[in-house]
């Protein structure tokens, strides 16, 4: 890569994914790695929560952004870039549709005390101070952030509002919350991400105006106001007025302001708590799925790396990405409530060991369904036995019908199954298991994800070759011995292992 140059635009990601704009092969390269963002005081970097970290001029970076210069030194795992030139437009594209009317500044380090925040009636300093407090007694981000909607509407007096937040992990952009009492058919969440991104490319909280399309002639008053902690950007809360509302003034611009600085520290503990809690959650499922695997004698993490090239072939979203990084791990949840005799059975099902088999579907599906934050995965965990031509199971759905995410995951799962030995046949080659998986595009596959699939064939092959050139793992029949043997041996320094194992 040495000598490769890149000239970016506004927004450009930095990382493994083929899809960025800066695609970096590197194996100290995380797939998600960092982001160079233009904004109103010039060009910024910032780290996506990488393994190996990102570093400005020898200096490790946090989730927080920081402004670049010519002759800064981006170093992003162990490959190092330069900045030759950070100049930039000297008007930010905005929304047509909005005219800044006028605003207020944050501050440099955005204090997240309300000490230099004026706050004028209708909002009270103990009103500030309660709202948010409780947090934790919230199960979800969206129900605080209904929550608080309805107070700020009570306070400030809007017919319309929305809270959009980033998402920690993706960075993409969402609306978890919104508040309306006037009907309007013409505002919907993707005019709420609008105003948030270019709200994002400004500094500080916005008074603006936007021609009321439902009333020729009028105007509403919107403010739109970034949140964020001196550690990360999480967003905009909009609020807005119609036609028939007197327009927002200083004071309430103000009142905004020292809501965000309130509510901000909140929303992101929040949102560290319910991740951790998530992250908690996760690795138990995942424990218990290689759980399965160790009595089946197989692995899956093989099989999340297919669905993820697949993902990228069809150029999808980071979202749908992230939960299919989880829900193609927790596919067989099910199959931890089933016994060693059908799990290792080494021929052919009965019709009725069959039908016991296919319960897992059901099982893992109620176990996800008791856990709130998984809801995403159940519709990958229920699908990805389904058939395209409708002969699959457990809902015999067909074509389109099937979830995107779970017809990745079983083409996928089916390429990872037979590139694996099993106890009653040896395991294909590449070749033979691609004719395999084309032979069957149009009946027990979906054709767009076979053409994928075929498509990213030469990462599989450096993918297996790295893996096998750097990764020293234990088989599981190795593991399985060693394991016995330090449960057993009265001497755990004896117990040795070849190198082969």
């Amino acid at each position: 890569m040495e000598g490769s140059r890149w000239c970016v635009d506004r927004r450009s990601r930095i990382g493994r994914m083929d899809n960025y704009e800066i695609t970096l092969d590197h194996a100290s390269v995380s797939r998600h790695h960092a982001e160079v963002r233009l904004t109103s005081q010039g060009w910024t970097v910032r780290d996506l929560g990488s393994t190996n970290g990102t570093y400005l001029n020898g200096v490790r970076l946090g989730l927080a952004e920081e402004h670049l210069r010519k002759g800064d030194v981006i170093q992003v795992g162990e490959v190092a870039l330069m900045v030759e030139n950070s100049t930039a437009p000297k008007k930010l594209d905005s929304d047509p549709e909005l005219t800044i009317v006028d605003s207020l500044q944050d501050t440099e380090e955005h204090d997240s005390s309300l000490d230099n925040y004026p706050v004028p009636a209708p909002i009270p300093l103990a009103t500030l101070v309660q709202i948010g407090r409780d947090f934790r007694r919230f199960e979800t981000m969206a129900s605080f952030l209904n929550a608080m909607l309805w107070q700020v509407a009570e306070f400030l007096d809007i017919a319309f509002g929305a809270f959009v937040l980033r998402d920690g992990r993706t960075g993409v952009l969402a609306v978890p919350s919104t508040f309306e009492v006037e009907g309007d058919a013409n505002r919907d969440d993707n005019q709420y991400l609008g105003w948030a991104r270019w709200t994002l490319s400004q500094q500080g909280t916005l008074l603006c105006q936007r021609q009321a399309l439902a009333s020729p002639g009028q105007m509403q008053s919107i403010i739109l106001a970034r949140l964020r902690t001196p550690y990360r950007e999480l967003g905009v809360l909009v609020l807005g007025r119609g036609p028939q509302q007197p327009a927002f003034g200083m004071k309430d611009l103000q009142s905004a302001q020292a809501l965000t600085v309130s509510l901000s520290p909140s929303i992101d503990s929040l949102d560290c708590l319910l991740n951790k809690q998530h992250e908690i959650i996760i690795s138990v499922l995942t424990a218990l799925t290689h759980i399965v695997q160790m009595r089946e004698g197989s692995a899956s993490e093989q099989t999340t790396d297919y669905a993820l090239l697949i993902a990228d072939e069809m150029k999808l979203d980071e979202l749908s990405k992230y939960h299919l990084q989880i829900g193609t791990s927790l596919r067989d949840l099910g199959l931890i409530g089933m016994p060693d005799s059908l799990l290792r059975k080494p021929h052919a099902f009965t019709p009725a060991e069959s039908t016991r088999m296919r319960e897992h579907v059901y099982r893992g599906v109620a176990l996800l369904e008791s856990i709130s934050p998984l809801a995403p995965l159940i519709s990958i965990v229920r699908s990805h036995h389904e058939h395209w031509d409708g002969n699959g199971y457990p809902d015999r759905l067909a074509g389109e019908q099937i979830p995107l995410l779970g017809r990745i995951v079983a083409v996928a799962d089916a390429l990872n199954a037979l590139l694996s030995e099993r106890p009653y046949r040896d395991k294909f080659s590449l070749n033979e298991a691609m004719n395999l998986i084309r032979s069957r595009s149009g009946s027990q596959f979906d054709p767009q994800c076979v053409l994928a699939l075929q498509r990213a064939i030469p990462r599989i092959k450096d993918l297996t070759e790295q893996r096998g050139a750097t990764c020293s793992t234990l088989s599981l029949d190795a593991l399985r011995k060693t394991t016995e043997a330090l449960i057993l041996s009265p001497d755990l320094a004896s117990v040795t292992m070849s190198s082969q194992e």
